[in-house]
């Protein structure tokens, strides 16, 4: 057995120095062996690790590789087990129940080119990685440790009394700790434990020992529930800034969309601010798609409903008109039913962090949750003076625009009609005719909200604030529609 290992270091050797040849290697060691004063037994070994320390190569190393098992040749209820991998997340210490004692534990998620791994440390063996300055993407080896399955299947190895974690400063080729983290794109449906990383979105504020993110990767987003001590690790202060998760968990959450969850079983570690990214923008800076931060103070605030969504079910809906010193934007907030929206005010200021933008300029509309809104204080804001909206012109009104004011002439009675649901219930419809210099449009109103337009008279100037525009599906006429936060008033003119 030594003659074999003997063999397999003379060609580590010369695998390193192509210069020396098997033979000139022999000859030194027979003739340094006879100055070394060592036991016969070991002695061509002792020599060979000395030449090689000389030429600057690392037996040990190769001894290491040697005895090491692949993570995936690692089942549960094996003995003494040596491993090399790739530290991918280090969790930190908690306390753990063993044999009805309260003892301490940590995690370190272990990687090689054949697959994943969890080292539980127990113990005082539960210092080693801040002992040894153990980081992310360290190779270390494992020694002495049992195995246990874990969740999901996932093999945990366990070190207790017997044995050991050291740091190695060779890589033995092992991949790359970018390599044991898959896009957020492409996370699995199926219920799992991943490795993924992205860049901060949006922080909810934390709710006992619970928090939410939200995570994206340039091509998708996902949200994120941190649980216990996860939930302490990030703040709103970490927008923008990149996030390493190791061990969270795949869901389905109450809408249907994948999730995912990161409690004390996991790793989370902050990264770098994402180059480029502004945490702080403006309402001009909104592009159709995005996701955005931005400080801004209320304009107005509407009155909060609920709407049925398909495949959702009911959702509170809160809308909010708000603007900075760059432009107009109007604010939607969604919430669940069971949740509290917050009680907003007009001049207030408020924080959006990863706001989505469902249109950009010059019409800004976006949409958030409750994680995503803060009050704030904020003396440039403060000064700004209260924004007053113009009336858009008739001509260049657009489908789809929200809470825009128009001002004009009504030019025609009020037209009503009656329908009928298909429970047989009446639906009233009321629409006249309002024109100013530049056109004409109609104004439609459903149901209780037509009592809004009954009223009008021909040759009476009116300010409708707060309506939205439709595409009529029969004419492809754009139309303004009169919503349940819609104003309709007289206006008082002078006769010239």
């Amino acid at each position: 057995m030594e003659q074999s290992l003997v063999d397999k270091y003379i060609s580590v050797i010369i695998s390193s120095r192509p210069d020396i040849s098997r033979d000139q290697l022999v000859e030194m060691i027979e003739e340094r062996s006879k100055k070394v004063k060592i036991g016969n037994n070991y002695k061509k070994l002792y020599t060979l690790f000395l030449i090689a320390q000389e030429l600057g190569i690392k037996l040990e190393q190769a001894s290491l590789s040697e005895q090491a098992i692949k993570i995936s040749n690692v089942l549960p209820n094996l003995r003494n087990i040596t491993l090399i991998g790739r530290v991918i997340g280090i969790s930190s210490k908690n306390i753990a129940k063993q044999d009805e004692e309260e003892v301490r534990v940590s995690k370190i998620y272990l990687g090689d080119e054949t697959g994943q791994c969890v080292v539980v440390l127990w113990r005082e063996k539960a210092e080693l990685p801040e002992l040894l300055s153990i980081k992310e993407n360290d190779v270390i080896q494992v020694q002495g440790g049992y195995s246990k399955e874990g969740r999901f299947g996932i093999v945990e190895v366990h070190i207790g009394s017997f044995g050991t974690i050291t740091k190695v400063q060779e890589s033995f080729n092992l991949p790359s700790g970018n390599t044991f983290f898959i896009p957020i794109s492409e996370i699995p449906e199926k219920q799992t434990i991943i490795n993924t990383k992205g860049i901060i979105r949006q922080v909810s504020p934390q709710k006992g020992k619970l928090r939410r993110i939200i995570v994206a990767d340039g091509k998708t987003e996902i949200a994120v529930s941190l649980w216990q001590s996860m939930s302490k690790l990030i703040s709103e202060e970490d927008v923008g800034k990149w996030v390493y998760l190791v061990g969270a968990k795949t869901r389905l959450g109450i809408n249907g969309k994948l999730e995912l969850s990161l409690d004390e079983n996991g790793c989370l570690k902050l990264g770098a601010l994402e180059e480029g990214y502004s945490v702080e923008q403006k309402i001009k800076d909104a592009k159709e798609g995005i996701t955005i931060n931005l400080k801004c103070k209320i304009l107005k605030v509407f009155e909060e409903s609920k709407r049925n969504i398909p495949g959702f079910g009911i959702r509170k809906v809160k809308e909010l008109i708000v603007y900075d010193d760059s432009g107009i934007a109007t604010v939607t907030i969604w919430a669940n039913e069971n949740e509290t929206m917050p009680e907003l005010k007009e001049g207030e200021i408020i924080k959006l962090s990863g706001a989505k933008v469902r249109k950009g300029p010059p019409e800004v509309i976006l949409y958030t949750n409750l994680g995503g809104i803060s009050k704030i204080e904020d003396k440039n804001l403060a000064l700004l003076p209260l924004m007053q909206l113009k009336p858009v012109k008739i001509k260049d009104i657009k489908e789809n625009q929200r809470n825009i004011i128009i001002e004009g002439l009504v030019i025609s009675t009020v037209k009503r009609q009656e329908f009928t649901d298909e429970e047989g219930n009446p639906i009233e419809k009321a629409e006249v005719n309002v024109a100013d210099d530049t056109g004409l449009i109609r104004v439609v109103s459903w149901r209780e909200d037509c009592e809004k337009i009954k009223g009008l008279k021909i040759n009476i100037p009116v300010r409708v604030l707060w309506a939205d525009t439709k595409r009529d599906q029969f004419t492809g006429e754009t139309y303004v529609l009169v919503t349940k936060k819609t104003m309709v008033e007289s206006i008082e003119m002078n006769k010239a």
